[in-house]
């Protein structure tokens, strides 16, 4: 018996269900790969809350400078229509 499966080559097959290196092995690479896409993903998010802050400083100064512009506007004025 065992020398037909010898033959057959699933001997060799057994003995690879069997073997934990190759398993191990591409265990270790989806976690390099995962952990490679965590830090990109990680640097992306604090690159785009740095940006948020950017846009939120540059919002509220526009705020501040639409308010300053609206105080020095005279709404009490009429315009007359010729």
């Amino acid at each position: 018996m065992v020398q037909e499966l010898e033959k057959d080559g699933s001997l060799e097959n057994m003995s690879l269900a069997f073997d934990k290196s190759t398993v191990v092995k591409e265990y270790k690479v989806e976690l390099e790969t995962l952990e490679k896409r965590e830090r990109f993903n990680s640097q992306k998010t604090r690159r785009d809350n740095s940006r948020k802050g950017v846009f939120r400083g540059k919002a509220r100064q526009l705020g501040i400078l639409l308010k300053t512009r609206k105080r020095l506007v005279d709404t009490k004025h009429q315009l007359s229509i010729n």
